[in-house]
């Protein structure tokens, strides 16, 4: 008998109840799942994204997942936000604002052929996203090493 790598597969959550939020700075709103129906239009939420921890408004009362044709949620509403979850994402940002700037900085010393256009922390500040635009591909691989020394995250 040979052997045969298994291969495992995660099991996909069926979640009863979906909630469309949308981000800061996002146009388009996203699915997420719940297990049960507490979340409102209008409620801040923590969820758990490819980026990390964000919080965002709920944008319709949460909806039964067999009856509506959205995408069928993948990822859980962790939480309603919580007045410290409030409070961090007023605090993050005024520091993107800085971080923003710090970025902004070192790509002009470093002579970077890019446009930064936003910069966001995750809600736990465990990550910044940049967002930039450039007409040909950058190598800002030490622009990188100067931001994780500076802003101390990824």
């Amino acid at each position: 008998m040979s052997e045969i790598e298994e291969v495992t597969t995660e099991e996909q959550v069926h979640y009863p109840y979906a909630v469309v939020i949308r981000f800061r700075n996002e146009g388009k709103p996203y699915s997420f799942g719940a297990f049960h129906d507490d979340y409102h239009k209008g409620d801040w939420v923590v969820v758990e994204t490819q980026q990390g921890q964000e919080m965002g408004v709920v944008q319709a009362d949460a909806m039964k997942t067999e009856l509506v044709c959205l995408h069928k949620p993948d990822k859980p509403v962790l939480r309603k936000a919580s007045h410290r979850d409030r409070e961090d994402y007023q605090n993050n940002l005024v520091a993107e604002k800085k971080a923003f700037a710090i970025c902004n900085e070192n790509i002009r010393d470093l002579g970077l052929d890019m446009r930064l256009l936003s910069a966001s922390y995750t809600l736990d500040r465990a990550k910044v996203l940049f967002v930039y635009v450039a007409d040909q591909r950058v190598d800002f691989r030490e622009l990188l090493k100067r931001l994780g020394s500076s802003l101390h995250c990824r």
